[in-house]
């Protein structure tokens, strides 16, 4: 089910409030959708770009493989995790410097299944 445009602007507005949260001058993730494999993650993910304003996903880099635009997987690949919080933050855009709220979302499922990815992103 999609999400109700009500529901939508209460949720960006509890999500994101006034301002983006950024960190080393780009859009940090203040949304992390993880979740069950074949639970609907992908679908609250494309109603979450349909219908809040604001909502950024990540961009894949240079000899990136294209599934790492939605799934991010840098709390629970060693070697991208490895590369520190700059290379997660460069997949994400620029803060913005017009007043606009934007936050970011990584939905990387696997981070719910695996021991001690809490304890990293916290």
């Amino acid at each position: 089910a999609a999400i109700h445009p009500a529901d939508a602007h209460r949720l960006a507005g509890a999500i994101v409030g006034s301002s983006s949260l950024c960190l080393h001058s780009h859009v940090a993730p203040s949304v992390l959708l993880i979740g069950c494999q074949k639970c609907g993650s992908t679908s609250l993910f494309t109603d979450m770009q349909d219908h809040i304003d604001g909502t950024v996903q990540a961009h894949v880099l240079p000899g990136e493989k294209v599934h790492f635009k939605k799934e991010l997987h840098f709390f629970d690949v060693r070697r991208r995790y490895r590369l520190g919080i700059d290379f997660y933050l460069s997949h994400y855009p620029r803060c913005p410097h017009d007043g606009r709220p934007f936050f970011g979302v990584d939905a990387t499922p696997k981070y719910m299944r695996i021991p001690g990815i809490a304890a990293k992103v916290h």
